[in-house]
């Protein structure tokens, strides 16, 4: 689903910004394209980690913040 937009937002103007990471910096169509493509062969490729791990990771920042 997000493929999908991606592609329908990349029939925008060339370098127009679609999106923005956590620091504000703009994504264009383009890059956002080779970014999820990258993911998606990351992830094939067993390169992810659990949902557990994830828990345990967000404890961790949680507890820090205290």
């Amino acid at each position: 689903m997000i493929y999908a937009l991606v592609e329908a937002y990349s029939e925008t103007e060339e370098g127009t910004a679609i999106g923005y990471d956590a620091h504000g910096n703009p994504t264009t169509a383009p890059e956002l394209k080779a970014i999820l493509k990258q993911e998606l062969i990351d992830a094939k490729a067993g390169k992810y980690i659990s949902l557990d791990q994830l828990k345990s990771r967000s404890e961790k920042w949680l507890n820090g913040t205290k």
